[in-house]
């Protein structure tokens, strides 16, 4: 009868606790959202496979998928899956049932590239699922000078193809903010692949990246949104002494403000100002920007992330190394 009455309370916490969280998803997920979100075809973008020869380029692969995914996300007609899910796969010789089966994707986008001295080779194609039909192919062949003008006629190519696929009528062109100089491009994709990695030397090494690229293309929104995101990871992290400086959150709310001016359609810099405002205890408007990412991409995992940190965000922000318990005299965390 002791050991129950020790252990009954939390039983109830717990089951209320389920309840919130399932009021909320039903309250979220309720069955008319979901039924309009499975009339949209689904698609599934693969990374970009390279040859064994070239797997220097994995990087430059990678950050054309996801080049892909968000171009296509702007696009309500369709459902684009996640990197976190879709990237799971790869382009060389998919089993195009079986990723039917697990992603329920209708289409694929799959390719290759690789380089030849100073010239790059892009080959895309867009499959249908239920049968493997290749329903278009493009073969891109210039020098590497040129990636940029080939990048915007690839995404211009993937989307009308994807809405004639689809039958569906394109009645307006997205257009997406392209950098004007292909070596910021290349940086910020190397930024990204080097953040990816979550440990302190590839984070300082994305940093000195989105730099070049900034003092390269001062007026690219990407590489402004992934300024915002390595300074939010060093005021979080314990890379070095920035951890906990309010100095560091000033300069990621900056450039991510910097970054969705230039771009007032990047889910990625919306998401990223609202998760800057999250560590600064802003909820109300880390959740208005957040949602208008999630507005603009759906179909983000991260983002999505970001979301579920800022309804926590009041007591995340209560941590003593937060800026409200600096102010209260108190100090971050021991480094590791």
């Amino acid at each position: 009868l002791y050991r129950w009455s020790k252990i009954w309370p939390a039983m109830i916490v717990g089951l209320i606790v389920l309840g919130v969280i399932a009021a909320f998803l039903w309250n979220w997920l309720e069955p008319a959202s979901l039924t309009a979100a499975r009339d949209k075809p689904i698609v599934a973008v693969l990374p970009l496979e390279t040859p064994t020869e070239d797997a220097e380029l994995r990087w430059l692969g990678d950050g054309i998928s996801d080049d892909i995914v968000t171009y296509l996300s702007r696009f309500r007609q369709f459902r684009i899956l996640s990197r976190e899910s879709s990237f799971r796969y790869t382009s060389d010789s998919p089993d195009y049932a079986g990723i039917r089966q697990d992603l329920d994707a209708d289409f694929l986008v799959a390719g290759r590239i690789h380089m030849d001295g100073d010239n790059i080779y892009l080959a895309l194609r867009l499959i249908d699922t239920e049968d493997g039909t290749q329903v278009w192919s493009r073969k891109y062949e210039s020098p590497y000078s040129d990636l940029l003008e080939i990048r915007e006629d690839m995404l211009q190519r993937v989307s009308a193809e994807l809405f004639s696929a689809a039958r569906t009528e394109l009645g307006t062109k997205v257009a997406s903010h392209a950098p004007s100089d292909l070596k910021a491009y290349e940086l910020v994709l190397r930024g990204w692949r080097s953040y990816y990695q979550f440990n302190k030397a590839a984070t300082l090494d994305a940093e000195r990246l989105a730099n070049r690229a900034i003092s390269i293309d001062p007026d690219y929104a990407p590489a402004f949104a992934l300024r915002a995101r390595l300074y939010t990871q060093f005021y979080v992290q314990p890379y070095d002494n920035r951890r906990g400086d309010t100095e560091v959150l000033d300069k990621a709310l900056a450039a991510a403000q910097r970054a969705v001016a230039l771009d007032p359609r990047s889910a990625d810099a919306l998401a990223w100002l609202g998760s800057v405002h999250v560590w600064e205890g802003e909820h109300q408007q880390a959740l208005k920007d957040i949602e208008s990412a999630i507005a603009l991409n759906p179909s983000s995992t991260s983002i999505w992330f970001i979301y579920a940190d800022s309804l926590s965000g009041r007591a995340v922000s209560r941590m003593p190394w937060m800026p409200g318990g600096r102010r209260a005299g108190l100090t971050p965390p021991r480094r590791l």
